[in-house]
């Protein structure tokens, strides 16, 4: 069903996945800031928004603090990874790259500390019921999605619908993520091989593309051993491969390519200018 949906949501290319994205992206906006109105009104919320805010200075020693906070930001923003760079090349001639360049971050950043308030003021009223230390409730990766916020939706009124909505908002989620990845790769695949365009429709070559990913998805991740998979593509298909990718690009852009030329190319398009601040 999962694959159905992707590929009617990409067969038309970025046709389509242009018009899905704008209910994919919003509703789970709604529902999160539903849930952290909940979560405020909960007792022992306090406690776990100033357990997420006030920082521990000696955890900054720590590598796997600098580690996870590079995983989160790489992940959710999407740097580094093709598909952004693919979006870029389909932008059109009056749209603003700076524009985008600035505001991008902050909303990612600002959508990341929205989600972390709505888990930790349910997780201070677990503490607080329970009357244990937030640090002893271990909550992180896939069990967030299966095992937290479906917890926290049963302290709603109407919690039966809450969870319909919050499942189908994960697959809106999925479909964001997955957008990309196959709108990147069949532009690539059709640009290094355009006799393929010739000899076969864009939906055409989409379904071959979307049955060879779900055949891959059967042996990788619905196997007993499918769970291992999957945290072993969590922890290491993301973060510091990426990190040393994202300085790859850094160098040659920066250093090699130059800045120069590109803010003049920048401008050739949007009439726009990298500003220098040193």
């Amino acid at each position: 069903m999962a694959y159905v949906i992707v590929y009617f949501s990409i067969w038309k290319g970025i046709e389509s996945t242009g018009k899905v994205v704008y209910v994919a992206a919003l509703l789970p906006y709604l529902l999160l800031v539903i849930l952290l109105l909940r979560g405020l009104s909960l007792e022992g919320s306090g406690k776990g928004l100033r357990y997420l805010f006030v920082p521990k200075w000696e955890k900054l020693k720590t590598f796997a603090v600098w580690r996870d906070g590079i995983n989160q930001i790489l992940f959710s923003s999407g740097i580094a990874f093709g598909p952004l760079v693919f979006y870029g090349s389909c932008r059109q001639p009056n749209e603003k790259v700076l524009r985008s360049s600035f505001w991008l971050p902050i909303i990612n950043s600002a959508t990341s500390i929205l989600a972390a308030c709505v888990l930790f003021t349910f997780l201070g009223h677990i503490s607080h019921t329970l009357e244990i230390d937030i640090d002893k409730i271990e909550i992180e990766g896939i069990e967030l999605a299966f095992v937290a916020y479906p917890a926290m939706l049963t302290l709603l009124p109407g919690s039966n619908i809450w969870a319909i909505l919050f499942f189908f908002m994960l697959i809106l989620v999925g479909l964001d993520s997955i957008f990309g990845i196959f709108d990147f790769m069949s532009s690539f695949i059709l640009s290094e091989y355009p006799v393929i365009r010739k000899k076969m429709r864009k939906e055409t070559f989409s379904l071959i593309m979307v049955c060879i990913f779900f055949t891959l998805s059967l042996v990788l991740f619905c196997t007993k051993q499918g769970i291992h998979v999957f945290e072993m593509f969590d922890h290491y298909a993301v973060g510091m491969p990426l990190l040393f990718m994202l300085i790859a690009q850094t160098i040659f852009i920066g250093y090699i390519f130059g800045l120069d030329r590109l803010s003049d190319l920048l401008y050739q398009n949007t009439g726009e200018r990298i500003p220098v601040f040193f």
